[in-house]
């Protein structure tokens, strides 16, 4: 499988991807293999509310038993907040139940997340720095923890100074073109 040129914004209402999850911009289901996520954005901006405890939302959600997965250039905010009653709120920009070794290749994506509940990613552990997801994941050398400034909420151009040029050319030949039909360099 291949999922690549989204925009996702506007996530709101309940679902069950992951574990006591909330909201997922993309969602890789427990034991897939050989699943590439290429030239995704995603903005999960919005409030919610539950009174469940221990509430995860996460911009890339990822289940157990995964194998040879590839993330390159995305981007991904995640700033949601719980409102409602549940203790332990978090979101997660990327939130992996799958271990390190179950990733062939991560790296070049921007992972973003923000308020008082936003984590940058799990990995067996919250990662609260790209230096700690870096060092969970054994990659990500030339991802980014960054505000993409998008022009607005759903639509997704990134227009931060360290977004320029961030991606990688390894994959053009699998998308080469942008989510507007437009070759990449």
């Amino acid at each position: 499988y291949t999922i690549f040129n989204n925009t996702i914004s506007g996530i709101n209402g309940n679902g069950a991807a992951l574990s006591q999850a909330e909201h997922a911009g993309i969602y890789i289901g427990n034991n897939y293999q050989n699943v590439k996520v290429y030239h995704n954005s995603v903005n999960m901006i919005d409030n919610y509310s539950s009174a469940t405890a221990n509430v995860v939302t996460a911009g890339i959600g990822i289940g157990t038993g995964c194998t040879q997965l590839d993330l390159r250039n995305n981007v991904i905010v995640n700033g949601m907040t719980n409102t409602g009653a549940g203790t332990n709120p978090q979101s997660f920009a990327i939130y992996s139940q799958t271990a390190n070794t179950g990733f062939a290749t991560i790296n070049n994506n921007d992972y973003w997340s923000t308020g008082t509940q936003g984590r940058l990613g799990f990995l067996g552990a919250n990662q609260l720095t790209l230096a700690a997801w870096q060092t969970a994941t054994a990659q990500d050398a030339n991802s980014l923890n960054t505000d993409p400034l998008y022009t607005s909420s759903s639509l997704l151009i990134p227009t931060s100074i360290p977004m320029n040029n961030m991606g990688t050319n390894a994959i053009i030949a699998t998308v080469p073109n942008d989510i507007l039909n437009v070759a990449r360099p």
